[in-house]
């Protein structure tokens, strides 16, 4: 899974931004090139830098004062974005043990700690024990505290139900994440995007059995949300539609999937235009289904607009240009041998195993690694 960097920097600064005042760093200015060193990109010499503010700061306070707490969590923030995670979990478990001491195990802000600590785990895929252990002690905090949490009671279960989900504990999963479902729909009235959340890895833990009926439940209840929330015709449908278009599939229920894809073709078209990247899975999911269908004039065509997008959108000789290109001519491949175009599937083949050879020729001219394995469920969405 990719790093969201966005994600991470922004729950960096917010730990710093929601402290009191006698928690605060000490050196604004330096900060401040540090998070803009950030925003360009040049981690490691924000690593560098947010170091020699610490060392500054531990200076005047010591190694253990709780006013060094905001810049830990956010050094970590930006460890975890440099790939640097056993630092990240260091500076975290550090950030975490100043806290225990300054205001008790049992503080509000010792579960926020412990939740941080334990999404650096999980993202660092550390024993599922450790993990859990993290979460665990968060919630036993969060269920006692007054007045009551249910936002941040809700987030620590939802991360304890996902790492059991992880580690094939199904059950206790199932149990986990039922109540964080409970707790969203009454204290956020239902119609919240945590809830379509849950709702969707409920729907995930069932497919992850292989039952897409109950799985099928859940989305349909998520789209629902969506749709109440948003309207009919809003672009942020298109992943509910999609998630359950694809469990149809799965179903062998084609005709239905057909419809959902149709739909949110439609949605994204409207929203982005016709040669827009972001309608690509949609094209792609529907011609996978014209396919199944036997519709196959139809799936090419679909298929043949995708490489038309990638060619426009995607910077050529670029990794993703020619990684997408390889997906579709493959898929194209196996269409054609199903209507006994042999030639024309040949063909295909070729320009596939081109591609994928120069898929690997720029990952290794640009030192990037590849996160798309073989054949998964991401690309049918």
């Amino acid at each position: 899974m990719r790093t969201n960097t966005t994600v991470i920097i922004a729950i960096a600064c917010l730990c710093v931004t929601s402290c009191t005042s006698q928690d605060q760093p000490r050196a604004p200015d330096l900060q401040a090139k540090a998070k803009g060193l950030c925003s360009e990109g040049r981690f490691d010499l924000a690593e560098a830098l947010y170091k020699e503010i610490l060392a500054e700061d531990e200076k005047k306070t010591g190694p253990d004062d709780v006013s060094l707490t905001p810049l830990l969590d956010e050094m970590a923030g930006v460890a975890e974005i440099n790939r640097n995670r056993t630092l990240a979990i260091s500076l975290y478990e550090r950030s975490l043990l100043i806290k225990e001491k300054a205001y008790g195990k049992t503080d509000k802000r010792v579960a926020f700690a412990l939740i941080q600590l334990g999404k650096a785990k999980f993202r660092d895929d550390q024993p599922g024990k450790d993990v859990c252990a993290c979460f665990e002690r968060a919630v036993d905090i969060l269920e006692k505290v007054v007045p009551p949490d249910p936002v941040s009671l809700s987030a620590a279960l939802e991360k304890l139900g996902l790492q059991h989900s992880k580690d094939g504990s199904f059950a206790e999963a199932k149990t986990v994440l039922l109540r964080c479902l409970e707790i969203r729909e009454k204290s956020l009235g239902g119609h919240d995007s945590t809830v379509t959340a849950t709702l969707n890895n409920l729907a995930i833990l069932h497919e992850t059995q292989g039952q897409f009926a109950q799985a099928e439940s859940f989305y349909t209840r998520a789209l629902a949300v969506e749709e109440k929330a948003l309207g009919p015709d809003n672009v942020l449908l298109v992943a509910c539609l999609n998630h359950l278009a694809y469990n149809y599939g799965q179903q062998g229920l084609d005709e239905k999937a057909l419809l959902l894809y149709q739909r949110a073709l439609l949605l994204s078209e409207k929203a982005y235009g016709p040669d827009d990247m972001r309608i690509s899975p949609c094209l792609k999911s529907l011609a996978d289904t014209w396919t199944r269908l036997r519709k196959f004039t139809k799936a090419e065509a679909l298929y043949l607009r995708c490489l038309d997008i990638y060619t426009k959108a995607l910077p050529k000789g670029s990794y993703d240009f020619y990684d997408h290109s390889e997906t579709v001519l493959l898929d194209l491949a196996e269409m054609y041998e199903a209507t006994g175009k042999h030639d024309k599937a040949s063909d295909a083949r070729s320009q596939a195993e081109k591609m994928r050879q120069q898929a690997k020729a720029a990952l290794d001219r640009d030192n990037i690694s590849s996160t798309r394995p073989a054949e998964s469920r991401a690309s049918h969405r």
